[in-house]
């Protein structure tokens, strides 16, 4: 399908597509609609686009928080340095992590 064409459809059809995103947020995962969401038109209205948008959040954090935390042992007159030491040896990975800071 014809990019242009898409967006004229969905320029018509602008209420009738927000609402089905609206009853059903798991369709912007369908390649057709992402498209909405990121071309610069965007026919989407702002709570579809906010529900993408968390929908997104969330998944990106669902593989982090069954990883656990990280615990960092820091004594209060060395914050700066324990919890610099303690946080440069960590991957990316687990900076995505949450932190347990023990006292």
């Amino acid at each position: 399908m014809d990019v242009h064409a898409f967006l004229d459809f969905a320029d018509r059809h602008r209420r009738v597509i927000n609402l089905l995103l609206h009853k059903q947020p798991t369709l912007v995962m369908n390649m057709s609609f992402r498209f909405l969401v990121h071309h610069p038109k965007k026919p989407l209205d702002f709570n579809n686009k906010q529900a993408v948008f968390y929908s997104w959040i969330k998944a990106l954090r669902h593989g982090y928080e069954h990883a656990g935390s990280i615990s960092l042992i820091i004594r209060r007159s060395y914050i700066f340095e324990d919890s610099y030491a303690q946080i440069r040896q960590l991957s990316a990975e687990q900076m995505k992590r949450r932190f347990s800071v023990k006292v």
